[in-house]
């Protein structure tokens, strides 16, 4: 019952098929009948229902039924004419389920077919009706063919749809809730290492405040796997020309926009990185290049500068202070980022290495299928890191 339950559609065609093929051999009462003529049609018959059951079996076992049934003639086998239908869903079925293998079934059925017709007493010669048999099987098979492109279609389109739900939540995971706990765990060492209570009792409160945001990306997390077709990010859509903000501005993110959102990331994570004892240098750019940005763009970048905050705070020597510029040109935004390793690290292949580790790792890989580049580098305690960003992300 595998083949019936994977397709209905298969068993209901095939069992309207049956009916109306024993409808018509009841109509049929004035043809003389035999064992011979009953045993067929109804070895006919029941290859008709296996269509049901297991339907590229039954739908071989239908074609050859036809065949045989039109070589032998009239004389000998009966076959009602609305065996016809069932015969064009056994050729479709055919090439859905094993396809190419319902194109060449359906021109040797349809050839059978002719030749079958011609031999009646009818004016109509085998190559005339060869030309209306053969396109006629051949239309059925090329059904099946859509069809079964069509389900391939959908299956990848499913598959690309998990693997985004995916990529969301592994992103919710690493950039929110991986992140808040680490600034947590951060700042209550900092408060270990203080004997001020005012200031100690200041960092673990910034712990509990990052501890509790942590809990509530748990729960969208959560909501997430529990509903993932509902969590699924709609499908980026890219306007062909973002200069016009009328008919896109809904579309794209204007500058004035994505700068506020910059501004406050920034002045957001200065105060976490001091707050953990880090100084440094992070320096925006006071405009942009272009008017308009794609909202792909905006969150690529944001994730991407985050990221690199939180690697200074897991992998920087605080004795030494950090670098991170942003500069927009023509075609790309260009991030630079540099530190020093802890020495705790500074001779292990740790994720302030050349090869980046989870979220880095991550963020290279979406750049770089958006045409953008990743550079690493790794000099004695001194690492540094190059991202390009195509505007056209």
């Amino acid at each position: 019952m595998v083949g019936a339950l994977r397709h209905r559609w298969m068993a209901l065609l095939a069992v309207a098929g049956f009916i109306a093929n024993c409808v018509a051999v009841v109509a049929t009462t004035s043809f003389p009948w035999d064992n011979q003529r009953a045993g067929w049609l109804i070895f006919s018959q029941c290859a008709v229902l296996c269509i049901a059951v297991l339907p590229a079996i039954g739908s071989c076992l239908t074609v050859f039924a036809w065949c045989a049934a039109t070589l032998v003639g009239p004389a000998a086998i009966l076959m009602p004419p609305t065996y016809l239908f069932s015969v064009c869903l056994a050729v479709g079925i055919l090439e859905y389920l094993m396809s190419p293998a319902g194109f060449p079934v359906s021109i040797v059925t349809g050839i059978v077919t002719a030749i079958g017709g011609a031999s009646l007493p009818t004016r109509y010669d085998a190559s005339w009706l060869a030309s209306l048999t053969i396109p006629l099987f051949l239309c059925i098979a090329v059904c099946g063919h859509m069809l079964a492109y069509k389900e391939r279609y959908d299956a990848v389109r499913m598959e690309l749809a998990r693997r985004r739900a995916g990529e969301h939540t592994a992103k919710q995971i690493h950039d929110t809730i991986s992140n808040e706990i680490t600034d947590a765990v951060l700042l209550l060492r900092e408060s270990m290492d203080t004997t001020n209570a005012t200031e100690q009792r200041r960092l673990v409160h910034l712990a509990l405040t990052h501890l509790n945001r942590s809990d509530t990306r748990i729960h969208e997390v959560i909501q997430t796997l529990e509903q993932p077709d509902e969590m699924i990010p709609q499908q980026e859509r890219r306007p062909s020309r973002p200069a016009r903000p009328r008919m896109e501005s809904q579309l794209l993110i204007h500058r004035d926009t994505v700068l506020r959102r910059l501004n406050h990331l920034v002045h957001e994570q200065r105060r976490i990185l001091s707050d953990c004892g880090f100084d440094g240098t992070l320096i925006m750019p006071s405009d942009l290049f272009r008017e308009w940005y794609s909202p792909q763009f905006v969150d690529l970048l944001c994730g991407l500068m985050e990221e690199c905050c939180t690697n200074i705070r897991k992998h920087a020597s605080r004795d030494f202070p950090y670098v991170m510029t942003l500069d927009m040109d023509r075609d790309a935004v260009v991030l630079r980022m540099s530190d020093i390793v802890r020495e705790e690290e500074a001779d292990s292949d740790g994720p302030n290495d050349t090869v980046p580790h989870t979220g880095l790792r991550r963020y290279r890989i979406l750049i770089e299928r958006c045409g953008g580049a990743v550079e690493i580098r790794r000099a004695a305690s001194r690492w540094s890191l190059k991202a390009t960003l195509p505007y056209s992300t």
